[in-house]
Parts: structure tokens; C-alpha cells; sequence
């Protein structure tokens, strides 16, 4: 019988020192005589290659409306103040561009002429172009006073003056106001008011459903109150708290459980948590991996959601941290699994992004 060579290690993998050398990289699948796999997924240890880590740290260039000489800062100024406001009627203060009738509201019909119509001048709550309009407004508004919309965000607005600067931020009706020099926003809340219905809510405290705690040198940002309604409303509020979001042993698959009777519950309590990944960063990888089930959710994935929120209930008061720092250099964290999906092996990336100490996304 003809006898087979003898067995011979393979060559050592290569090292890349440059993940920009990896596309690059010719890479040679060498045959052996030794018995191989009969898998035909071709993986990284059977072609010798090595999937690079790119961990990188970079200056980029800040948005206009966000940069700031902190260097330059009197020491007074360095600690900004945060204002809160509340629009009253907000959508009412809105004029409109279109021509829109209304049938007269019950109570003041016009007996001599029943079947006239009102032409509406402001907005009401209901028309679809009350947010539109009203956001038109009020933009134009403070723009007129010198403020600059930023770019990035349709929401955000700042001004600049010497060494001041105050940044606006208004969702809907909620509005938040930083500044470096308090004489300044109270000048410019003053304007507003003389301009709009509002309500000066002081320093802020809550704002959509974030609570916030501050102090001379940090800002702590919670969700504590959200996460204790959610318990309540979706009846998890007696659950037993464990140590991780996640079990080290778990893999989630389409196929695998049996599908729920209501899949309504299950995209109601995934929906939650996302709302949560804005504080929660701790949970934000098994929160995207229960993501991908909505359509077709089974008990096993639920048994994941639930457990989701007995991790929640032990750890109510984690959230972010904002120290003060003079360092606004962005730095971006980055890594992957490899083909960690069981159903397609797609990979899964995660990253980081930190403006000097603090965490952004």
C-alpha cells in the first residue's frame, strides 16, 4: 500500500500590523495530507489570516456651533448654567402657509349660515402642519436675534460673543438652555418670554424622561424614574434582579422556541429599551440582538427581554457620567465579532465615542 507523507505543521499565521494592509494581504490555502475538516465554511484559522483590531484615537474636526476655547474661559464662566423651559400651546403659536377650513366647532354654529366654513390663521393641535409650523416660527425667530443653526442638528441653535456663548435646544416644546454667562441667558429668556407663552422651569432636572443630577464638577444623567414605570406597567416589578444583562451561554436563533401568541408584548417591551440605551450603554449589545426578532419573536427571545429588565431592577441607578474637562479631542473605539450570527454569520460591530473622559455614542 502506498504510504501517505508524513504530517507537517503549518506555517505560523501572519501577524498585520496594519489593518490598511489588510485588503492587501495575498493569502495561500495550503494543503495537507492530514484528515481536515468536511465543514465548507472556510474559516480564518484554516487560511491563516488574522482579523485585526482597529482601536484608533484621532483629533477630528468639532462642529462650529459646538467649539469652544475652554483655555480662554474666565475661571467664573466655566461652570455653565442649564435652564430649562416649557412653551405653553406651543403648536397654537404657529401661522399658517396653506388655505385651511374648518367646519364650525359645535357651540358657535352660525344659524344664518350653516353651511360656512372657518379660514384658520393659526394652527391647531391635530393639523399636520402644526409641528412644521411652529418650528418655522420660532427658528426664525431666534435666528433673527443672531443665533446660528447647527448643521449637524436641525434642533440645536447657539450664539457666539467674545469669550460667551449660549447653545439652544428645543424639542417640541421642551427647550433647554447652557450657557457660560448667566447674565446672558436670563437676557435671552426674557426676550423669549416677551415673544411666547412660557414657563421658566428653573434649573434643569428632568428632561424627556432623563434625570439629572448636578454638582460643581459632574453632571449625572439616569433614567431611574422611566425604568421603574416601565416595571410597573409591564408587571415585572416583584422580578428577581441577576448580576448580567445577558448569560455568557446564550445564542439567540429564528428558528429555535415557539412563537408567541401576542408578538404585540414583545415589540412593546424591546421598544422600551432602546428608549433606555440612551443612558444604558451596559445594555446596548444584547438590546440590538433582541432587536432583530420583532417580526417573528419566540419564548426563548422573550425569556432574553425578561431578563433584560431583572438585571435593570438591581442596577436602577447606573447611568452616565459628565466630568468637567478641558480636553474636547473625539476619540473612537471599534471591534467585531466574526460572523457571530448563527442564522446568516453576518458580524456584529460595536464602537465608542468619546469626547475627551465623557462618552457621546
Amino acid at each position: 500500500m502506498p504510504q501517505s507523507a508524513p504530517y507537517q505543521e503549518p506555517p505560523p499565521n501572519p501577524v498585520i500590523q496594519d489593518a490598511s494592509k489588510l485588503s492587501s494581504l495575498s493569502i495561500e490555502i495550503i494543503s495537507h495530507s492530514a484528515p481536515r475538516r468536511s465543514h465548507p465554511m472556510i474559516t480564518r484559522a484554516q487560511t491563516g489570516s488574522l482579523k485585526p483590531k482597529a482601536f484608533f484615537s484621532s483629533k477630528y474636526q468639532i462642529p462650529a456651533c459646538l467649539l469652544v476655547d475652554f483655555a480662554n474661559q474666565p475661571q467664573e464662566s466655566q461652570t455653565w448654567s442649564i435652564k430649562q423651559l416649557d412653551v405653553s400651546n406651543a403648536f397654537l403659536h404657529g401661522d399658517l402657509q396653506e388655505r385651511v377650513y374648518l367646519s364650525q366647532p359645535p357651540g358657535f354654529e352660525d344659524s344664518s349660515h350653516p353651511y360656512h366654513v372657518c379660514h384658520l390663521h393659526k394652527a391647531l393641535y391635530g393639523l399636520k402642519q402644526a409641528p412644521r409650523v411652529w418650528y418655522m416660527k420660532f427658528s426664525a425667530y431666534i435666528q433673527q436675534m443672531g443665533f446660528h443653526r447647527c448643521l449637524y442638528d436641525q434642533s440645536l441653535f447657539s450664539h457666539h460673543q467674545g469669550s460667551d456663548i449660549i447653545v439652544f435646544l428645543i424639542y417640541v416644546d421642551d427647550i433647554l438652555i447652557i450657557g457660560s454667562s448667566l447674565s446672558k441667558i436670563k437676557s435671552f429668556i426674557a426676550h423669549l418670554f416677551a415673544a411666547f407663552h412660557m414657563k421658566d422651569l428653573g434649573d434643569v432636572h428632568f428632561f424627556l424622561g432623563l434625570q439629572i443630577t448636578r454638582d460643581e464638577s459632574i453632571i449625572i444623567v439616569t433614567q431611574t424614574r422611566y425604568l421603574l414605570s416601565l416595571l410597573q406597567k409591564f408587571g415585572l416589578a416583584a422580578a428577581k434582579p441577576v448580576s448580567t444583562p445577558m448569560a455568557s451561554c446564550t445564542s439567540l436563533t429564528t428558528n429555535k422556541g415557539a412563537l408567541l401568541f401576542d408578538p404585540s408584548y414583545y415589540r412593546r417591551l424591546v421598544g422600551s429599551l432602546q428608549y433606555l440605551t440612551l443612558t444604558r450603554p451596559d445594555i446596548s449589545y444584547v438590546v440590538h440582538n433582541i432587536c432583530q426578532f420583532m417580526q417573528h419573536p419566540r419564548d426563548t427571545h422573550l425569556i432574553v427581554v425578561k431578563r433584560i429588565f431583572r438585571y435593570l431592577k438591581g442596577t436602577l441607578n447606573i447611568g452616565l457620567d459628565f466630568v468637567k474637562t478641558p480636553h474636547i479631542a473625539l476619540r473612537g473605539f471599534c471591534n467585531a465579532d466574526w460572523a457571530g450570527s448563527r442564522d446568516d454569520r453576518r458580524s456584529t460591530t460595536g464602537f465608542a465615542i468619546y469626547m475627551g473622559d465623557n462618552l457621546l455614542s
